[in-house]
C-alpha cells in the first residue's frame, strides 16, 4: 500500500512547476525561521532532492550549527561545518567535509519526505535511512513537505518515523506536543 501511495504522491510532486515549487519553499523556510528563532546548537538539515523543499539553511537559523545527512553502510549519520558536497551513490548531495556529529549532540531534525499526515507520520522514499537512525532519537522533530503531497493519513508502520510539527506552504501542523512544552520553549 505505502509503495502506491508514494509511487502516486511522487507523480504529483513531479509536476509541480519550478516556479511553485520555488515559491512554496521560500514559504516554508520562512515558517521554519519561525519555529527555530530561538533554537541553538546542532540541528540537522538537508540537501533537498528536486521534488522536495529548497532552503538556504543559513537563512533559516544563522545561531544553528547545521549538520547534513550522509549514508555509510546502510547508516544515516551527519557532519557539519559542510562546506562541499557530493552526489552521492543514491542521488544525494552529501557533505565531502565537516565533522561526524553523534545523534545525541543535535538537538533537532529537519526531515523532507514524500508525505506526511496530521499525526506526523512520515512517508519517506521507502529506504528506511531516517526511521533507523531516528528510532531512538528523542530531539525535537519538524517535518517538511509540499501541501500537495501532505495527506489526512498514512500507513503507519511500527518503525516509522513521527514528527511533532509538519511544515507545508499552506500551514504549520502542530502533530505532538503543545507549543508550550519545554521541549520546544
Amino acid at each position: 500500500m505505502k509503495t502506491e501511495i508514494r509511487s502516486s504522491l511522487l507523480k504529483k510532486l513531479k509536476n509541480l512547476s519550478a516556479d511553485a515549487k520555488s515559491r512554496a519553499s521560500a514559504i516554508i523556510q520562512n515558517e521554519l525561521k519561525v519555529l527555530l528563532k530561538n533554537q541553538k546548537g546542532y540541528w540537522a538539515g538537508y540537501q533537498n532532492l528536486s521534488d522536495e523543499p529548497a532552503f538556504s539553511w543559513s537563512e533559516v537559523a544563522s545561531q544553528i550549527d547545521w549538520c547534513f545527512p550522509v549514508v555509510e553502510k546502510e547508516t544515516l549519520k551527519f557532519r557539519t561545518s559542510a562546506k562541499t558536497f557530493q552526489i552521492s551513490p543514491l542521488g544525494i548531495k552529501e557533505p565531502s567535509d565537516g565533522e561526524e556529529v553523534d545523534l545525541e549532540e543535535i538537538n533537532g531534525c529537519v526531515i523532507p519526505g514524500v508525505s506526511f499526515d496530521k499525526k506526523g507520520v512520515r512517508l519517506g522514499r521507502g529506504k528506511g535511512y531516517y526511521d533507523r537512525a531516528l528510532a531512538q532519537y528523542n530531539g525535537k522533530k519538524i517535518g517538511v513537505c509540499y501541501e500537495t503531497s501532505f495527506c489526512e493519513e498514512l500507513p503507519q508502520e511500527v518503525h516509522d518515523v513521527q514528527c511533532e510539527r509538519i511544515v507545508t506552504e499552506k500551514s504549520v501542523y502542530l502533530t505532538g506536543p503543545s507549543e508550550g512544552d519545554s521541549k520546544w520553549s
